[in-house]
């Protein structure tokens, strides 16, 4: 997937490359990551970070 984070922290946008998963899980993950929020690093401007999710059956429930 694709962050789009901006200067001061926030993940502003959440895009996934190639075949997206399925909608249930693609609502899912955009909720999570547009939460993070990356405030402590110092970043020089609005960036990309490309992230790869290792997903398991049943991994969710786990949280």
């Amino acid at each position: 997937m694709r962050l789009h984070v901006l200067r001061n922290g926030p993940v502003k946008s959440v895009e996934f490359p190639g075949e997206p998963p399925a909608r249930e899980l693609r609502d899912c993950v955009r909720r999570i990551a547009t939460g993070w929020s990356f405030q402590d690093v110092e970043l020089p401007a609005d960036l990309e970070l490309f992230a790869t999710l290792a997903l398991s059956p049943g991994a969710w429930l786990a949280q």
